[in-house]
């Protein structure tokens, strides 16, 4: 019983990916604004300060610093894909994530 267990913990880990994130630079992050500004035909994006189709994703990938499967092996980073098959909840944690490291002042998670 305890083999068939491991095993199955084993077959769910193996599609876990670890996403080691760091906050941007203050200079790094200004860039992001700059690349991404905001549509001034939208009023979400005028409120936000950035273009709210392009800005997370790319402020995401900006802040991954490497992915790993969960034994720390290197996984290859396939944000677009991941950030597609997520819901909206879990892509919205990852985007806090990265935005609350890079503008407090702790730039490590989990913390």
């Amino acid at each position: 019983m305890r083999a068939q267990m491991d095993a199955h913990k084993a077959t769910i880990a193996s599609g876990v990916v670890r996403i080691v994130i760091k906050g941007l630079t203050r200079g790094e992050f200004r860039r992001l604004l700059v690349e991404h500004p905001p549509r001034e035909d939208d009023p979400l994006d005028v409120r936000l300060g950035y273009n709210s189709d392009t800005f997370g994703d790319a402020l995401i990938q900006a802040c991954i610093l490497h992915t790993e499967n969960l034994d720390g092996e290197p996984v290859e980073n396939r944000w677009p894909d991941w950030a597609d098959d997520m819901t909206n909840g879990q892509w919205e944690e990852v985007f806090r994530a990265c935005m609350d490291l890079t503008n407090e002042g702790a730039p490590a998670f989990p913390r």
